[in-house]
């Protein structure tokens, strides 16, 4: 009986996750959005390799508005699938919005307990986050786990949700609404926190106040708008969020015999930024 009690605690905690991106190549920055015009393609395959490396319980689905992406990348593709299995989906689909705000408004296809909604510039270096989720959605009572950015009328911009419980009938119903608009001039975290506040409200005063715990980033997020680490000068701004133990995380990956095979699959323009990584 203890054996049965045992086996039936262990398949509660291995929850399933799925990270979830869009991604165009150029996306045309306005004023309101962070944006910038970035081959953003090249951060693709990197992404896919770190999400389903972080664990087996772990699935990685990509939006890429060009349909010639899969045959181009087909190499790469084929070796992603060798070193760590046939677990992540492209989808090749015209976009009505921008990138980074089509993420809030595509449901992705691949079921899994839990959608970790993300930057495609995000590295996960930590191992099996969809534990920490699951410790999280069981004291919380929103099927999100997001803070508020300032003062404004806006949420980050990745996040993990618990999939059943976020993508509701009314919450797919405002996703089609809102795509169905022009949303070119609005910044995306503005129009996540417009829908999300309408389907399910909004985090409380306590979960803002406590960025680290309902908000982590879990692993490096390797943005160009960004220097790897702030100078000294202005320690608060904005940089990769870089710490020595992402970095002790991230350098025992690269040495693993699975990133050694998919490293040479990655671009010039990538691997220079994996060389700031120090």
């Amino acid at each position: 009986m203890d054996g049965l009690n045992a086996s039936k605690k262990q398949r509660q905690m291995d929850k399933t996750i799925n990270f979830f991106s869009v991604c165009s190549n150029l996306i045309r920055s306005t004023p309101e959005s962070t944006a910038q015009d970035l081959h953003f393609e090249d951060f693709i395959v990197p992404f896919i390799f770190f999400s389903l490396f972080s664990s087996s319980n772990a699935k990685c689905e990509i939006v890429v508005n060009r349909k010639e992406f899969i045959k181009e990348n087909q190499d790469a593709l084929n070796e992603l699938v060798k070193v760590m299995g046939y677990r992540f989906k492209i989808r090749e689909e015209k976009l009505k919005q921008k990138a980074d705000v089509s993420r809030f408004l595509l449901q992705p296809t691949i079921k899994c307990d839990y959608t970790y909604i993300s930057d495609i510039d995000i590295l996960i270096t930590e191992k099996s986050i969809e534990n920490y989720y699951n410790k999280i959605f069981s004291t919380i009572k929103l099927p999100y786990s997001n803070v508020k950015r300032g003062d404004g009328p806006l949420l980050t911009g990745t996040f993990c949700v618990d999939t059943e419980k976020y993508y509701t009938q009314e919450m797919k119903r405002l996703m089609n609404s809102f795509n169905s608009n022009n949303l070119q001039n609005q910044r995306d975290e503005c129009v996540l926190f417009d829908i999300v506040s309408k389907a399910h409200g909004l985090p409380t005063s306590s979960m803002n106040e406590d960025m680290q715990k309902y908000r982590p980033i879990h692993g490096i997020h390797t943005s160009l708008n960004r220097p790897p680490r702030a100078p000294n000068y202005q320690p608060d701004f904005p940089s990769w969020g870089l710490t020595e133990l992402n970095v002790k995380q991230y350098d025992k990956i690269s040495q693993s015999d699975q990133f050694k095979t998919i490293y040479p699959f990655f671009t010039d323009r990538y691997k220079n930024i994996l060389n700031k990584i120090r």
